[in-house]
């Protein structure tokens, strides 16, 4: 993963406030938001994290974050930097001083009690998120349903081929929507351009037809 943080609260591993402001002021109950990003931006994560973050922290409703690219405590590492206002790096080199610790206990503590609940299950399925997510809104009642990425929800594609993925793509989108409008819980998912969906097809994907934002990173 190759992301960098930034101890100026005005970027987010390199992602702008006001990008994420665009993103978060769109969304409803119901809604699907795509985030897509070209090969190699790697920004997407970092900003459907600090969505989440915000939504369980600050406004203390509860988040479903499905994690098929980082595991749980990979994840746990880069909220506790994001929201503690720590430089990741240091963190991985150990190179925090006394201040820094005390920044994530304190954060650490916050996000213990905060309804932020992670599910890196791999080779999850749409109809896994939906059981999963459907259980966790009886449960906790849900304010948001994070999936980072959507093309390995069914786990990864051999089929290269164009159509092929077209068609997974816009079933898997469907299903994200069907989940949004069925629990009435906004759904905001990652997803990564490749060769046979670059930001110039987008449009002949149609995602327009299933999601209700698309913020493309580049």
């Amino acid at each position: 993963m190759n992301e960098t943080s930034n101890e100026n609260s005005a970027n987010i591993f390199g992602c702008s406030a006001e990008a994420l402001e665009s993103i978060t002021s769109v969304m409803r109950s119901s809604d699907l938001i795509i985030i897509a990003e070209s090969q190699g931006i790697s920004k997407s994560t970092s900003i459907v994290l600090k969505i989440g973050a915000d939504v369980a922290l600050d406004e203390d409703k509860a988040v479903a974050f499905f994690s098929l690219k980082l595991s749980k405590n990979q994840l746990m590492r880069h909220m506790l930097c994001l929201k503690g206002g720590i430089n990741y790096q240091k963190l991985n080199n150990a190179e925090l001083n006394k201040n820094d610790w005390k920044k994530l206990e304190n954060v650490a503590n916050e996000i213990a009690e905060a309804p932020f609940y992670i599910d890196d299950t791999p080779n999850m399925t749409a109809t896994d998120l939906r059981t999963k997510a459907c259980c966790l809104k009886q449960e906790k009642g849900l304010g948001l349903i994070i999936v980072d990425s959507l093309q390995q929800l069914n786990g990864p594609s051999e089929n290269e081929n164009m159509d092929a993925s077209r068609q997974e793509i816009l079933q898997l989108l469907s299903s994200l929507k069907a989940v949004a409008t069925e629990l009435e819980v906004p759904v905001t998912a990652s997803l990564q351009l490749t060769k046979s969906l670059d930001i110039d097809s987008l449009e002949c994907y149609s995602l327009e037809q299933y999601a209700d934002f698309v913020k493309v990173l580049n």
